[in-house]
């Protein structure tokens, strides 16, 4: 901690001719009692670097509520959120599969909920509110993607399975590339502490021979 002193001479006519000089320890009634270097403290003569301090000032920088929305509590879970990925994106597949088979168009819009919901909800029970925003509309993004190209391909091809096959490697690839992504929003962040600043200031009055000497005392 750096310590700034700062005193201050006074010119003063005031002595105290053939008054005893008190040690530290001694009793006392004001500072002009005591040795030089002391200053009376409660009625004993108490030694400058040992007075008492004023209580301190103390400044906290906390981390603001963006920081935390971003990080949380540093602490991560890349696996957990890859695992609920995968789990999704193969549990979507099936649904999907499903509505093909059956033609029951509900199937495919239950699809639509597992990987749009997964990660989010993991980001934001791990306190990443940011996270999670950012993969809910990445993930809502995916089934409007794989139509439109699934469309595009059924133009080109007009074959049924041109566009399974397209649709099913965009989907592959976005999926991956998603899951990349909310890995890297779980990782570990290491969170910067709540700093302490503080600072003391303590007044200092030493007698000299002929007068004293006033000043100010700090610590920062």
């Amino acid at each position: 901690m750096r310590r700034l002193a700062v005193a201050a001479l006074v010119s003063a006519s005031v002595a105290w001719p053939g008054a005893a000089i008190a040690e530290e320890d001694a009793a006392c009634s004001i500072t002009a009692d005591c040795a030089e270097g002391l200053r009376c403290i409660d009625g004993a003569c108490v030694s400058v670097s040992h007075g008492r301090m004023s209580a301190p000032v103390i400044v906290e920088h906390e981390r603001s509520a963006s920081d935390r929305a971003w990080t949380g509590d540093g602490k991560g879970y890349a696996l957990e959120v890859v695992v609920g990925d995968i789990a999704a994106t193969f549990t979507a597949g099936a649904l999907v599969g499903i509505a093909l088979t059956t033609g029951q168009g509900w199937f495919a819009f239950a699809a639509l909920f597992p990987t749009t919901l997964t990660a989010p909800i993991i980001h934001a029970a791990n306190g990443r509110g940011g996270p999670a925003a950012i993969s809910f509309f990445a993930w809502a993004a995916v089934p409007p993607t794989l139509t439109f190209f699934s469309a595009i391909a059924a133009l080109g091809a007009g074959r049924n399975d041109v566009i399974a096959i397209v649709g099913y490697s965009i989907g592959i690839v976005a999926a991956a590339g998603l899951t990349t992504l909310d890995a890297y929003f779980a990782r570990n962040v290491r969170v910067r502490r709540s700093t302490r600043e503080s600072f003391s200031i303590v007044p200092a009055v030493t007698p000299t021979r002929g007068g004293f000497t006033a000043g100010v005392a700090g610590s920062f």
